[in-house]
């Protein structure tokens, strides 16, 4: 499988991201992993978000709500 990368640029203006909550944080190797709990308009998402050893933001990923069983399920190594 052959993976694709895509940088995104800094969004200066339309709909912004809105954190609603944080749902947890975790330091590992000095970085900061956040799960977040975000608005994209008026769209509900999950964010993952990394920071370095700083508090630098470095990416983040949104996913659908929906997703979540999935990855929770794939990370402990089942399947859905």
């Amino acid at each position: 499988m052959t993976l694709t990368y895509h940088t995104a640029h800094k969004q200066e203006k339309g709909t912004p991201l809105t954190v609603v909550k944080i749902i947890s944080e975790h330091v590992c190797n000095g970085r900061k992993y956040k799960l977040l709990d975000v608005k994209y308009g008026e769209l509900p998402y999950l964010c993952l978000r990394l920071y370095n050893a700083k508090g630098k933001f470095i990416k983040q990923f949104l996913f659908e709500h929906s997703v979540s069983d999935w990855l929770r399920l794939s990370l402990a190594g089942g399947s859905l």
